[in-house]
């Protein structure tokens, strides 16, 4: 109701008060000697102008209206936006806390998702897929209490091994070929990140900088055997104390980076960024390979 009642008197304003302002009527005394057919030509100018001005002042006023709508239909969008950003974050955080591997990995390419459409929230997602990382992947890992299933899984693993060595010793001695001493173990190869963790350092590499700059990545103590790196992003990160033995690091930018971390069979080529003060001696020697 205030609304509708400013609304009018601006109006009213407008459209009386302000032309006979602008062009007020002209005192009696200026028309001594005046004709009458001159008068009446000087008052309908008077009007006329009065009008005119009506008409300017009402577009002007029409625009503004206009430009205010413009601006309220925008600010509108802005905090439809905001709000839909904020479910959508809501959601995938809750997805990272999911029981199933699947929803929890979906949580994750989520968040980058909403990372490359909010530049704003980028350094916050950052922040939350660092300690995803340091949270489900510790490095030194910490030891698990055996369950139940736990020890009925090693028996079973163990059968499993010991029928696989015995199968392999008979085709040894039937054929002469097979290498009697590898183990399981060897042969399923370096231990690798869950997929989870996987696709989070995966997102981390794609980073985009935040509006403020680059930002700095905990992965302090982080557990990244056998993570796949190549051509990630990792410029300026800090991985004290982290493993990564047999990571692959191909074309990965780790300029600027504090890289106390564990290299033993880290795997990087040519394209590879190491910190200021690195060169391909200097990270052979932390047991790093190339490949050319």
């Amino acid at each position: 109701m205030l609304a509708a009642a400013g609304v009018l008197a601006v109006l009213l304003l407008v459209v009386f008060v302000v032309p006979r302002l602008l062009y007020p009527p002209l005192p009696a005394s200026r028309f001594d000697g005046v004709a009458s057919d001159k008068r009446i030509e000087l008052e309908t100018n008077r009007r006329k102008l009065q009008n005119d001005a009506r008409a300017t002042l009402l577009q002007a006023l029409a625009g503004g209206v206009l430009l205010l709508g413009a601006y309220f239909t925008y600010r509108q969008l802005l905090i439809t936006r905001e709000g839909q950003i904020t479910d959508r974050y809501t959601k995938a955080v809750d997805q990272l806390g999911s029981e199933h591997l699947d929803v929890r990995v979906g949580g994750i390419y989520a968040l980058e998702r909403i990372a490359r459409d909010s530049p704003d929230d980028r350094a916050t997602i950052e922040e939350v897929l660092t300690a995803y990382v340091r949270d489900h992947a510790p490095w030194p890992r910490p030891p698990a209490p055996p369950s139940l299933p736990a020890i009925i899984h090693r028996l079973a693993s163990f059968v499993r091994r010991q029928r696989s060595v015995l199968q392999r010793r008979r085709a040894t001695d039937a054929a002469g070929q097979a290498s009697p001493g590898q183990s399981d173990d060897q042969a399923a190869g370096p231990p690798r990140p869950a997929a989870d963790v996987q696709a989070a350092v995966t997102v981390l590499g794609r980073r985009q900088l935040p509006p403020d700059g680059l930002r700095l990545l905990d992965l302090i103590r982080a557990d990244l055997q056998g993570a796949s790196l190549d051509r990630a992003n990792l410029q300026g990160a800090y991985l004290g104390h982290a493993d990564l033995v047999r990571a692959s690091l191909g074309g990965a930018n780790l300029q600027g980076m504090d890289l106390e971390a564990k290299l033993q069979g880290a795997v990087a080529d040519a394209a590879t960024r190491w910190p200021d003060g690195w060169d391909r001696a200097r990270a052979e020697a932390r047991g790093v390979r190339y490949r050319d």
